[in-house]
């Protein structure tokens, strides 16, 4: 679990508190399910990412944890280039 302490005041998406959520999540014994970004084919974009697009045909939504043993959500550190908007990375 990583903690910023450097961060003073992050501004939060649609009111959504981590510690709220979390708290939320582990009183009820259930993951996280993010209801403005939903695991669905119709959060992935539009025109050439929309859900009958050649490019998300077969996307497949899974957790962190079903990809690696040791998921860490920032290693080594991040920059302003590690993460490009409207675009889905390799």
């Amino acid at each position: 679990e990583a903690h910023f302490s450097n961060v003073t005041k992050a501004v939060k998406f649609s009111q959504q508190d981590y510690e709220t959520l979390r708290e939320q999540c582990l009183k009820s014994g259930r993951l996280f399910e993010d209801n403005f970004f939903p695991a669905e084919p119709t959060s992935l974009g539009y025109d050439e990412l929309g859900p009958d697009s050649p490019k998300t045909k077969g996307v497949v939504w899974k957790r962190p944890k079903e990809l690696c043993s040791n998921p860490k959500f920032i290693d080594d550190g991040a920059t302003r280039m590690d993460i490009c908007q409207g675009k889905l990375g390799k």
